[in-house]
């Protein structure tokens, strides 16, 4: 191989490193289609943009924890309490 060949591999392979590792983690899709399906009004449906990299089970697991929230199912914890939902669930 000549000179110029070698450099010309180098620089393509350093390139396509460094452009992979500028990308958005997981992670950070994920908290992003998070803070949009909190910040969207209740009344709009469908995945908002910021989802549309994100798997369909944390997707799914993102709207159920948003509904969660909103409805006030949660305890003092953040966790899910059952006994608030039943409460909403009671006749008067």
């Amino acid at each position: 191989m000549t000179r110029r060949t070698i450099t010309v591999a180098i620089t393509a392979t350093l390139l396509a490193l460094g452009l992979a590792g500028c990308g958005q983690s997981y992670e950070d899709t994920v908290n992003d289609c998070h803070a949009a399906l909190k910040d969207r009004s209740e009344s709009e449906t469908g995945k908002p943009d910021e989802c549309a990299d994100v798997k369909e089970d944390d997707y799914t697991a993102l709207v159920i924890g948003v509904a969660v929230d909103r409805n006030g199912w949660t305890n003092e914890d953040g966790d899910f309490d059952m006994n608030k939902l039943l409460e909403d669930t009671e006749q008067p």
